[in-house]
């Protein structure tokens, strides 16, 4: 099997603590297929691309992913977006609901407004549009964030029902 250096290679190597060389060896590609078994993702054969990387950064920000304290606490429940390692999560006051999950923010052109917005209600995807499937498990809500500017913001959970509480 030849192998095949991924776009993510580096920042593999570095999170696995392996030489870090941007070329992948016989135990480069051992490594990160054990990373990638794991952390159950849908790629398991070595290849250093974006799912491997994101779940790197999921790692990293381990247990405490608001450790440098820039999402604010005790303001009831807040969703946090670092844009930085494009992360997501959900905390309320001083404790961890959801997540840290990986998330895209923005696109060229349309850049994620950074601040503080409100939780206004809750949704459940029941559709999607053409040529997409929702998935065996539909997300459910509980939240979307708004503000006028029309950001949104959805995150899914499976604690609880729509319109239960947590």
């Amino acid at each position: 099997m030849r192998r095949r250096t991924g776009p993510y290679q580096r920042q593999l190597e570095r999170c696995l603590k392996l030489c870090v060389d941007g070329r992948q060896s016989s135990a480069d590609c051992a490594a990160i297929r054990g990373f990638q078994r794991e952390h159950r993702l849908e790629r398991k054969d070595g290849y250093a691309g974006l799912e491997g990387y994101r779940q790197t950064q999921i790692v990293r920000a381990g247990k405490d992913p608001n450790a440098d304290g820039s999402c604010p606490v005790n303001v009831g429940t807040v969703v946090c977006v670092d844009m930085t390692p494009q992360l997501l999560w959900l905390r309320s006051c001083e404790r961890l609901d959801y997540g840290p999950v990986a998330t895209r923010t923005g696109r060229w052109g349309e850049q994620t407004r950074p601040g503080l917005h409100r939780i206004s209600r809750r949704v459940r995807e029941t559709a999607v549009p053409e040529g997409y499937v929702l998935p065996k498990q539909p997300v459910t809500g509980p939240y979307e964030v708004t503000s006028e500017d029309g950001v949104v913001v959805k995150l899914g959970s499976k604690r609880g029902e729509p319109g239960k509480g947590r």
